[in-house]
């Protein structure tokens, strides 16, 4: 689930947290979470699209700063190349603590992106991890990945 759209919605929760009135505070803010179609070389021989199924996650701004991602979320990701497509359930969720600077996700998530979105030097990236991770905001690297990861560029590959 990390890649554009998480770096968008992360954005977009920060942008609604901004204009929460102070009346306001004490209760939390439950805005939509967006996630657009992306398309990049996230695999090393072919670009993929990413194309959400089901999108009915929800951000939740608390007065903290804390923000909260929760609800369905399915996609599918295409080899443009070959049009081989798999589905998946990405639903997490993940918690951005109130300082902003890391994302802890627990259940399956999706990471995509093209080399160097992981941090200096990282290959390009397509891979599900169902367990936990940490992820820093600050550079997009990882900080732990816990539990059962899969590399999805041979099963997009695979004839």
């Amino acid at each position: 689930m990390i890649g554009k759209a998480l770096m968008a919605a992360v954005a977009a929760a920060a942008a609604a947290a901004l204009f929460i009135p102070t009346a306001f505070a004490d209760k939390p803010v439950i805005v939509p979470s967006p996630f657009p179609d992306a398309t990049g070389r996230y695999c090393e021989d072919f670009d993929v699209l990413v194309h959400a199924t089901t999108n009915n996650g929800r951000t939740t701004i608390f007065s903290s700063g804390a923000i909260m991602f929760t609800g369905s979320l399915k996609v599918e990701l295409t080899n443009l190349d070959s049009d081989k497509t798999i589905a998946l359930n990405i639903s997490g969720p993940g918690t951005i603590a109130a300082a902003g600077d890391v994302l802890t996700g627990t259940g399956p998530w999706l990471f995509f992106g093209e080399a160097g979105f992981f941090g200096p030097g990282s290959p390009p990236e397509l891979s599900t991890n169902s367990g936990r991770i940490e992820v820093d905001l600050t550079d997009g690297s990882f900080i732990s990945r816990i539990g059962h990861s899969v590399d999805l560029c041979p099963l997009l590959a695979a004839t």
